[in-house]
């Protein structure tokens, strides 16, 4: 899947995160196998992509190079998917349903590699709400 985006609710306000992948780490095992994002393996949680610029400047300067293709490629994305009207961002779409978001869990809307827009809920730690399955929001 890609995540399209996210957004929790740190004080009572809706608020959509820059970055998911830093956000949320999506590899935990035990309790997320089935919400795997492309590009989850980029953030390394032990050492983290961020911390490299201060360690290997160069390692920094190609990892911040991959990712601004990304940044570019989910802005053009999202671009096209707002223009057919096709869904909101995460902020929007749990704007009046955010009972179940806060500092820790977050909303997050994404596409599936069979073109299906999902929601599900899951912690900042990889802990799905709902460790059986998202909830279809739209069919591309």
């Amino acid at each position: 899947m890609i995540v399209f985006s996210a957004a929790n609710v740190p004080e009572r306000t809706t608020y959509e995160s820059d970055d998911p992948l830093s956000s949320i780490n999506f590899d935990r095992e035990e309790g997320n196998k089935l919400c795997l994002p492309i590009c989850r393996k980029w953030i390394s949680f032990d050492d983290c992509y961020w911390d490299l610029k201060d360690k290997d400047p160069e390692k920094f300067a190609e990892w911040d190079k991959k990712w601004k293709k990304y940044f570019k490629d989910i802005d053009r994305l999202k671009k096209e998917i707002y223009k057919i009207e096709a869904i909101d961002s995460a902020e929007e779409f749990w704007k009046d349903d955010n009972d179940a978001l806060n500092e820790y869990w977050y909303g997050v809307i994404a596409i599936m590699k069979d073109y299906k827009v999902v929601s599900f809920g899951i912690r900042e730690d990889g802990l799905l709400c709902n460790r059986y399955g998202y909830q279809v929001v739209y069919e591309l």
